[in-house]
């Protein structure tokens, strides 16, 4: 299992993480990426670009809710007497599909190296919704 040490080399502004969300992301990361389906830094890699990933994510989402701004998919939008509202806007099911993965540049590296990655049986042991 990574550690998040070897996260924050990666990527320098999750430092702040807070450890309990950082075990949390780590622990749902070494049980998401198959060891078998990386062939050998791939998969080190794999675990600390998801990891980056959804931390990424995290932070975002505790901005938005403090009041900063958060990039992203449009949720929901008014015009006139008229509204709408878009399925999944920062749900997991959206946060793991292949678009998911792009709302970072620590996902888009994740998913190009599921892409490539040929040690497993078909090469993207990584279910991508």
């Amino acid at each position: 299992m990574i550690s998040w040490v070897q996260v924050v080399a990666f990527a320098p502004e999750l430092a702040t993480v807070n450890p309990t969300v950082q075990e949390l992301l780590l622990q749902y990361t070494h049980e998401s990426v198959p060891e078998g389906e990386f062939c050998g830094a791939d998969y080190t890699l794999a675990q600390i670009y998801l990891a980056a990933h959804l931390a990424t994510l995290h932070v975002q989402t505790c901005d938005a809710a403090s009041g900063g701004a958060v990039t992203g998919p449009v949720q929901s939008e008014s015009v006139g007497g008229l509204s709408t509202s878009y399925k999944d806007g920062y749900g997991m099911g959206s946060v793991l599909s292949r678009e998911g993965y792009e709302r970072t540049k620590y996902g888009a590296a994740f998913l190009e190296i599921a892409r490539s990655s040929r040690c497993g049986s078909a090469g993207l042991g990584v279910t991508l919704l």
